[in-house]
C-alpha cells in the first residue's frame, strides 16, 4: 500500500524498495567510513542471511591477528571496551573479565579470543570502532576492509535483495545511531516519488546529448555537470 492507500503490485513494491535502497546507499557512501561501517554492522544484526549472501563476511582469523597490532596501549584498549559496552556488544561481566587480566597484552589477548566466539555483527562493530579510533586503519593498512568500498561493491545486489521490512529497521537503526538525520530518512522514504525525474535524467545522461554531463559513478547514479557532482537520487 502507498501512503495514499493505493495498492501496489509486487513488482511496483519491489521497485519502491529498490529506489529507497539506492538512495540509502548513496547517502551512506557520501557520509564516509564511519557511516558505512555502522550500517554494515547493523545489516549483520538485522539480516545475517543477506549479509552472508552479499559476501560481506571477512576472515575472522585475519581480524584475530590484526587486533594486537592496533591495541598498543591501555587507553586504546579501554576505549574499545567502552565502545563495545555502550553498543551492547559486550556485557558488564565480559568487560570485567577482560580487565581482570594482569597486563594490557593479556587483556588484549583475552579480547581477541572473544572475536572468535562472537558473531559477525560483533566483528563488524569492532572493525568500525577500530577505523574510527585510527583514521589510517583502512587507507594505510587494510584498504580491502574499507566499508565504503565494500558497500559500493555490493550495492547492486543489496538494492535488488533487501526487503522493505529490513530497510525500515535499518533506517530506524541509522537514525538512532545518528548516522542519518530525520531529513535523510525522509529523503530515503520519499525517493520512489522522484522515480520519473530520475528516469528522465538517466536517459539524458546516457544520450550523450549534453556536453559536460557525464557519469562519475553510474552504479550510485552520481553524475557531474561541468565539474559539479550530483546524485539523481537526491533533490
Amino acid at each position: 500500500m502507498t501512503s495514499s492507500g493505493t495498492s501496489l503490485s509486487t513488482t511496483e513494491e519491489r521497485d519502491v524498495t529498490t529506489q529507497k535502497a539506492c538512495c540509502l546507499i548513496g547517502l551512506l557512501v557520501e557520509k564516509g567510513h564511519a557511516a558505512c561501517g555502522k550500517f554494515i554492522s547493523k545489516l549483520a544484526e538485522r539480516d545475517l542471511n543477506l549479509y552472508s549472501t552479499l559476501r560481506l563476511l571477512h576472515d575472522s582469523w585475519r581480524l584475530y591477528r590484526m587486533i594486537p597490532e592496533f591495541i598498543k596501549s591501555a587507553a586504546v584498549l579501554e576505549g574499545l571496551l567502552k565502545d563495545m559496552q555502550e553498543m551492547k556488544q559486550l556485557s558488564d561481566g565480559e568487560v570485567e573479565e577482560v580487565m581482570k587480566q594482569e597486563s594490557t597484552r593479556d587483556r588484549t589477548s583475552h579480547l581477541t579470543s572473544m572475536v572468535m566466539r562472537k558473531g559477525d555483527a560483533f566483528r563488524e562493530n569492532l572493525l568500525s570502532k577500530l577505523g574510527e579510533r585510527n583514521p589510517e586503519f583502512y587507507s594505510a593498512y587494510y584498504p580491502d576492509l574499507d566499508p565504503v568500498d565494500r558497500l559500493i561493491q555490493v550495492q547492486s545486489q543489496f538494492v535488488e535483495s533487501v526487503s522493505d521490512a529490513v530497510m525500515e529497521e535499518l533506517l530506524k537503526d541509522m537514525l538512532e545511531m545518528k548516522v542519518l538525520s530525520d531529513e535523510d530518512v525522509e529523503e530515503v522514504r520519499d525517493a520512489p516519488q522522484n522515480t520519473g525525474l530520475q528516469s528522465w535524467l538517466v536517459e539524458q545522461i546516457n544520450s550523450d546529448g549534453y556536453p559536460g554531463l557525464s557519469w562519475t559513478n553510474e552504479a550510485l547514479k552520481q553524475f557531474e555537470s561541468h565539474g559539479n557532482m550530483i546524485t539523481t537520487g537526491r533533490t
